[in-house]
C-alpha cells in the first residue's frame, strides 16, 4: 500500500474507531500483510489500545496481501458475539494476492477472498470496504466486484 496510502488508511481506521467508541462496542485489528494475516489487538473495549495496535501494525507490513485470511481471522475475533452486534471495516487497496494455504496465487487468493467476504455477510450485521490507493487511483470494477457480491458496502474516500 506504501507509506501514504499506510498514513490514509490509519486515518480511515481511527474514523472507524471513534464510532465503535461511541457505540461502546469491542474493537480488534487484523493486519493483512506478508504470508498470513495476524491478529495485532484481540477484542477489547479500550479504544487507546486498538489505536496503539493500529499504529504498530501501519509501522510493519510489507510482502503480500493475505486479504482473505484476515477476513478470516477479524470473523474469528467475533467469537459468539451476536450478529447484530457484529461490524466489520475492510481498510484496503481491495488486491488480494495471497490464499488461505499462504501461496502467493492472485487467482486462487481473489476466490478465497470471495468466500471469505460471503461469510462475513451473513456473520455481520455490517460489511464495510474502504478501498486505498496510495498514488489516488479510484479502484477499478473487478477490485470491487468481489465485496459488491457479497453485498459489503463500499464507502465512498
Amino acid at each position: 500500500m506504501g507509506s501514504a496510502g499506510a498514513a490514509h488508511a490509519r486515518r480511515v481506521a481511527d474514523v472507524a474507531l471513534a464510532h465503535v467508541s461511541h457505540d461502546r462496542g469491542e474493537v480488534s485489528v487484523v493486519l493483512a500483510a506478508g504470508s498470513c494475516a495476524s491478529v495485532v489487538q484481540e477484542r477489547t473495549l479500550r479504544v487507546s489500545r486498538a489505536r496503539a495496535a493500529l499504529q504498530r501494525a501501519s509501522a510493519g507490513g510489507g510482502g503480500g496481501t493475505p486479504l482473505a485470511d484476515a477476513v478470516r481471522r477479524a470473523l474469528d475475533e467475533l467469537g459468539d458475539a451476536p450478529r447484530e452486534r457484529c461490524r466489520l471495516v475492510i481498510v484496503s487497496d481491495g488486491q488480494a494476492t495471497v490464499d488461505l494455504a499462504g501461496r502467493a496465487d492472485p487467482r486462487t487468493a481473489a476466490r478465497d477472498l470471495r468466500v471469505q467476504l460471503d461469510r462475513a455477510a451473513s456473520r455481520t450485521a455490517r460489511c464495510v470496504f474502504v478501498p486505498l490507493d496510495a498514488r489516488g487511483y479510484t479502484p477499478l470494477e473487478r477490485t470491487l466486484a468481489p465485496f459488491r457480491a457479497a453485498g459489503v458496502v463500499i464507502a465512498a474516500d
